[in-house]
């Protein structure tokens, strides 16, 4: 006897929902005549339907498909509907509940019935890639692992040699994540990327490489039609944005390579991409470089270099030496230490600039033995110059590639202990990947050097790993910032705003900060009016040999005093108390009303023309309610704790302001006023007074008039 499925199923509907609860992708059944889907619970809740069974489907369903991907889908499912195809098979991306799109894999069959010339139903399945790691889960692209497939499957059929790919980068990237937060940096790739789609051409598909690194990869184009591309991304990322009421903005920098151009395989079209981006980092990022073979020699010189560096070691270091770089109070500039730099003289090829060959030694493994003999180096030179200048420290640069070894924090006390350095004139440079890493080993490793004496600091602040969420949660003691937020410190307010931040969370966690790169006064005048407490770079010295260093500096440590802020400061105090507008306007001030503020913009006094002029008690009173005697907003409409926190702001940072002011009284009568603010210093740091001048005099002798 013939059996057939309804003898061992009880309904279509019982077998319809066992299938949809026992895959993994959502089960869908269409009815063409109709133009009903139903779809499972899980699609249901996934897609933000409101029903099981969808009327209107094609419109409805492709409301959800991505703008880019409606087109080709729509064509493949006319085709089905019409029985010129059997089966469907597609990819495109579709919105998800959230609001974010997702690749999903749609696959399906029609179901014909004997005798009718048009199929009426449809029934298949969605796969959500992002399941199978061919998707990445923060932009929803597909990752590169999906474009080497297909550009392998672009080689097998012929089709490659007008294919080429735009690789990109993210410029600075780390700096979003570091001052707001690494969900924030993903918010922001998210919506860029989705941003960035919708500006590629026909048979252009982009993917995400790692990171901040992205591919696009084009069909039918060449040179001018890639650099066409890179400019249009260019001129969107060029373009101020904001996202939750937060502003961020960012360029990119790119490399091309053209299949006919890389050889017959995926690898040497990826290698060729990298090795333009980088051309373009170097060359001063937000541009494009397209590859070319004559960028092919710089890799025939590396490997040369590699070769020379392994001998050099095998030689017992031959062609390496340290220089040393002065470190000096941020002040004063007084010499309180200096970084030992390693160099590297090549008999072929001369000086080697350490962002060259430090790579290829950690990339080769020669690392641990090449910054152990500069570590013993920079200690035996140490050891000579405490003797004559017993606060001396001296800073070392310290790989992760050391820092991950087997035994490295032993071998440093060993070493320590061998040529008598006292640990706390010691001072270990430290990456922020060192400090990012999670890793059990790397922790343990710091904690005992910490705990042992020695000082660590994060090098080159702001362009690696960290935000500044976790800053006082890293196991260091001072932070470096790098050079390139001092640069354009006087024309951008972000590496401004950044170096403050920087500056005041490091002191309220108890750190020092040390700003690197110093070129002119004024970059030292900026960072000495933002409290750094040392600094380094070319306005001081250039680094020097270890004779010459001695010579110079370890014997006299007050030569740079003449040049130093704290020098240009009271020549500024000295300009402002023989200032005649300034007094004149600290005399016209009736009643004289005086208040003072710290640095941590506290009200720390008051003289009692205050008291009398606010109907106060006393000068506690005013202390305690000082924030109530200014109302909610200025008229300008800007809220007055935060106009107030900017310009005594102002005043700390140059000297003086002046300005018109709403004050009240706690009944809330009215006290227009002007506010004179004054830096004075203080001990070791400054105060700013503030000079109140109550204007009711003179606008009631207006209004009589």
């Amino acid at each position: 006897m013939e059996m057939h499925i309804h003898d061992f199923v009880p309904s279509l509907e019982f077998l319809y929902d066992a299938v949809a609860d026992s895959i993994m992708g959502y089960l869908y059944l269409t009815d063409i005549r109709s133009d009903r889907i139903c779809i499972s619970e899980k699609a249901k809740q996934d897609f933000g339907f409101s029903e099981c069974v969808i009327q209107n489907a094609r419109e409805t369903w492709f409301a959800r498909i991505h703008p880019r991907d409606r087109d080709r889908v729509d064509e493949s499912i006319s085709l089905l509907y019409s029985a010129q195809k059997q089966t469907f098979d597609d990819e495109f991306q579709m919105r998800a509940t959230s609001g974010r799109y997702f690749w999903v894999r749609a696959r399906g069959r029609i179901y014909q019935p004997h005798g009718m010339d048009k199929p009426t139903h449809v029934i298949g399945i969605l796969e959500n890639l992002e399941q199978d790691g061919e998707v990445d889960r923060v932009t929803g692209l597909h990752t590169s692992d999906r474009c080497r497939r297909v550009v392998e499957s672009l080689i097998a059929h012929g089709q490659a040699q007008q294919c080429g790919i735009l690789l990109f980068n993210i410029d600075d990237f780390t700096r979003i994540n570091m001052l707001y937060s690494h969900a924030f940096g993903d918010m922001v790739l998210r919506t860029v990327i989705q941003e960035l789609q919708a500006l590629l051409p026909e048979g252009a598909d982009l993917y995400r490489l790692n990171g901040d690194q992205f591919l696009v990869l084009c069909r039918a184009c060449n040179h001018a039609k890639m650099r066409e591309l890179f400019e249009c991304l260019q001129e969107y990322v060029r373009h101020p944005r904001s996202l939750d009421g937060i502003s961020y903005q960012f360029s990119i920098s790119g490399g091309v390579a053209m299949f006919a151009d890389s050889g017959p395989d995926w690898a040497g079209l990826l290698r060729n991409a990298v090795l333009a981006m980088r051309q373009a980092k170097k060359n001063g990022k937000n541009r494009l470089k397209i590859f070319c073979p004559s960028m092919l020699p710089s890799t025939l010189h590396e490997q040369k270099l590699i070769q020379e560096l392994s001998q050099s070691v095998a030689r017992g270091f031959e062609g390496f030496y340290l220089v040393y770089q002065p470190i000096c109070t941020a002040d004063s500039l007084r010499l309180v230490g200096a970084e030992a730099l390693l160099r590297y003289e090549s008999p072929e090829f001369g000086r080697i600039r350490p962002d060259s060959f430090v790579p290829l030694l950690e990339r080769e493994g020669l690392m641990s033995d090449v910054g152990m003999w500069a570590f013993r180096q920079a200690v035996s030179v140490c050891k000579t110059w405490v003797e004559q200048l017993p606060e001396f420290t001296m800073n070392v640069n310290v790989s992760l590639y050391q820092s991950l070894g087997d035994g490295f924090s032993q071998r440093v006390f060993q070493t320590l202990n061998e040529i008598d350095l006292p640990p706390e004139h010691l001072v270990l440079e430290l990456t922020e990947s060192c400090f990012a890493d999670e890793e059990s080993g790397v922790a343990q490793t710091l904690s005992t050097l910490r705990a042992g004496g020695i000082r660590l600091a994060i090098d080159d602040f702001g362009t690696g790993y960290s935000s500044l969420g976790r800053l006082q949660q890293l196991p260091s003691d001072i932070v470096k910032i790098d050079r390139s937020f001092i640069t354009s410190i006087h024309n951008n307010s972000y590496n401004y705003n950044f170096v403050k931040a920087v500056i005041a969370l490091c002191h309220n966690a108890g750190l020092r900060v040390c700003v690197e790169g110093i070129e002119t006064q004024d970059e030292l005048r900026t960072v000495n009016n933002l409290y750094a407490d040392t600094c380094q770079g070319y306005y001081t010295s250039k680094p020097l040999d270890a004779d010459t260093f001695a010579r110079e500096l370890i014997a006299h440590p007050d030569c740079f005093q003449s040049r130093s802020a704290r020098a240009d400061k009271q020549e500024r105090n000295n300009t402002m108390l023989s200032d005649n507008d300034l007094l004149r306007t600290m005399m016209n001030a009736t009643p004289l009303s005086i208040n003072v503020w710290n640095e941590k913009f506290e009200n720390m006094a008051c003289n009692t023309a205050v008291v009398e002029l606010f109907d106060l008690r006393n000068e506690g009173e005013y202390l305690e309610r000082f924030f109530e005697l200014s109302p909610p907003c200025q008229p300008d409409g800007r809220p007055s704790s935060e106009v107030a926190y900017e310009k005594i702001s102002q005043a700390f940072r140059e000297g003086r302001t002046v300005f018109p002011w709403m004050h009240q009284k706690l009944d809330g009568t009215p006290i227009p006023a002007e506010i004179t603010l004054v830096r004075m210093p203080y001990q070791k740091g400054y105060i700013v007074a503030g000079y109140t001048r109550d204007l009711r005099p003179q606008e009631n002798s207006s209004k009589t008039e």
